[in-house]
């Protein structure tokens, strides 16, 4: 029971810290998914005038690819250069672990980068999708 005790405190810190970093990852992903979607529709007409003169769509991808990954990694360096200054203040609730390890770094920006590659590539794919004539005809 003594042990339980002395162990229920930081079990209970970890598991809310968990949770609070996979809803931070969850509207993350969210907020990057609707920013990038809102760009695309924004920039559907140029992409459409681009495949109507010529343009290759897997030139296009990697062109919105592009972007939504440069905002990822920009979003990344300033989100692991907070990290790395706040994580002194969790270093007590860590165990055989220090507090600015880079396992564990280069994990978060994978994952980070990862949901930023399928937060660009899927309303990319959808715009890409559409008939370019239909979405130049939109415009008038």
């Amino acid at each position: 029971d003594a042990i339980l005790e002395t162990v229920q405190l930081p079990r209970f810190m970890v598991a809310l810290m968990l949770f609070l970093a996979l809803t931070a990852l969850v509207l993350a992903g969210v907020g990057l998914f609707g920013m990038l979607a809102f760009t695309v529709a924004q920039r559907s007409h140029e992409l459409a005038g681009r495949l109507a003169v010529g343009a290759d769509g897997k030139q296009l991808m990697r062109m919105m690819l592009r972007y939504g990954l440069q905002l990822a990694i920009a979003g990344s360096i300033v989100g692991i250069a907070g990290a790395a200054g706040l994580s002194r203040l969790i270093g007590s609730l860590l165990f055989g672990i220090s507090p600015i390890d880079p396992l564990t770094f280069a994990g978060v920006l994978l994952i980070m980068l990862a949901v930023a590659f399928c937060a660009t590539y899927l309303p990319s794919r959808r715009v890409l999708a559409i008939a370019p004539v239909s979405l130049l005809k939109a415009d008038n």
